[in-house]
């Protein structure tokens, strides 16, 4: 999953009660990444960033980057 850009980063990013989720179940392959490139990042009411795997694979990396304000 990828937000923005490195040259072209999004203005805001903001989640209010939202979940952005990159994950794998039940096998052996890697989880996915999660790349944000924005200049203000704003999580609100619980809401939450997640890479994860329940398998035996390795899980994905979070990356914010280019943000002013987290």
């Amino acid at each position: 999953i990828t937000i923005g850009t490195a040259n072209n980063p999004a203005t805001q990013i903001e989640l209010d009660n939202g979940l952005i989720s990159s994950a794998t179940a039940g096998n052996s392959r890697d989880g996915g990444n999660v790349n944000l490139f924005g200049r203000s990042l704003t999580l609100t009411n619980q809401s939450q960033i997640e890479a994860s795997t329940s398998g035996t694979g390795r899980a994905g990396t979070i990356a914010i980057a280019n943000a002013d304000a987290v």
